[in-house]
């Protein structure tokens, strides 16, 4: 089985790879009259990617952002040994991957018609013919893909799945094919739902993916999404004001008995005038995030985003999950969900730019 670890050019397995890469590149160069020209490409915006196989390295590759135009593949490599074995394609894949999770919403490349085994993996994977959008002295042909995404919208407490409606738009724009918002209540009673009911919920949103996954969940959804972060569809997580794991809360808080039962939400949070629509909450659900749920620390690239409201939902969340932070200090808890200005802020901070209108 492949396994694929982020590392940098530096790393001795990553390094003896290029080294093949390169001298294999200077081998087979057969431009009229023109040495073959090393061109070491800089990750430090993007992901350079070893693939192993029982512990050893036989492929490598990475991406990096060009303006206007992103993510680019660069030095994609497997050893001899490895090549008929699917490497390269798996490879291409995790690329893809790690590109849509970065951000973008299409990868380009160039190439040499003399790499006739790399050409034929990236026609056979979608890559079309565009024109040349840099001045590679090494390069004959170029070509780009754009890269479907999955986005998994995740309501909080009370609320109902439509209060992401006005994400859809935007979100198609960042590549989105597929959009999915599951009920978190859907087919339980509400008097017994536990956590665990609900990120089932989360869980069969990920299983029907039909292509690389980015949750957006706020709120009770984001402490619920964490819990199956790990999925292998999740390549990206965005956490509104998510509620507080366990390892964050006070070691001397009094634990309770989760007891079947249903909280109203006027009477709980307080009557909120928004248009849209509240429902009674899991009494029980609400009981083990009082008490503390624990979640795993996510593989995929993670972005915790809060304003004033409770910063405790912030920087120490995002600090314990190793995550990305965006603090913006004129957005409520509501308005990270439904306000267009909050929303554009933070897709910009996830795609690195504005959602296309």
């Amino acid at each position: 089985m492949l396994r694929f670890r982020a590392t940098s050019a530096a790393d001795p397995g990553a390094a003896g790879l290029l080294d093949g890469y390169f001298g294999e590149r200077i081998e087979i160069w057969r431009g009229a009259g023109t040495a073959y020209q090393p061109k070491p490409a800089d990750f430090s915006r993007g992901v350079l990617l070893v693939a192993e196989r029982d512990g050893e390295a036989v492929g490598v590759g990475g991406i990096r952002p060009v303006e206007g135009e992103g993510m680019e593949i660069k030095h994609l490599f497997v050893t001899p040994e490895a090549r008929g074995t699917g490497a390269g394609r798996a490879l291409l894949h995790e690329l893809e991957r790690r590109a849509i999770g970065l951000g973008a919403q299409r990868m380009v490349l160039d190439t040499n018609r003399d790499l006739d085994t790399a050409n034929r993996l990236y026609r056979a994977e979608g890559y079309a013919a565009v024109e040349p959008f840099n001045d590679n002295p090494n390069a004959t042909d170029w070509f780009a893909k754009d890269l479907p995404a999955t986005w998994v919208l995740v309501h909080g407490a009370c609320t109902y799945p439509g209060i992401f409606d006005a994400w859809h738009d935007d979100v198609r724009r960042l590549g989105a094919e597929q959009i999915l918002t599951p009920d978190l209540q859907a087919g339980s009673d509400p008097a017994t739902l536990t956590t665990a009911g609900q990120a089932s919920q989360v869980a069969a949103a990920l299983d029907a993916a039909e292509h690389p996954v980015v949750v957006v969940a706020w709120s009770m959804g984001g402490l619920v999404s964490m819990t199956v972060a790990d999925h292998p569809a999740v390549v990206g997580l965005i956490l509104l004001e998510p509620s507080v794991p366990a390892p964050l809360l006070d070691p001397g808080r009094q634990l309770v008995e989760p007891r079947p039962g249903l909280l109203d939400h006027d009477a709980t949070y307080g009557k909120v005038e928004d248009g849209h629509p509240r429902r009674p909450e899991s009494s029980p659900a609400r009981d083990e995030r009082k008490n503390g749920v624990d979640v795993p620390i996510p593989a995929a690239r993670t972005m915790v985003v809060w304003g004033p409201q409770f910063p405790d939902r912030g920087r120490p969340v995002a600090e314990l999950l190793g995550a990305e932070q965006l603090e913006l200090p004129s957005s409520s808890h509501l308005d990270m969900v439904i306000d267009e200005r909050t929303r554009t802020a933070i897709l910009r901070a996830w795609g690195n730019q504005s959602p296309r209108r």
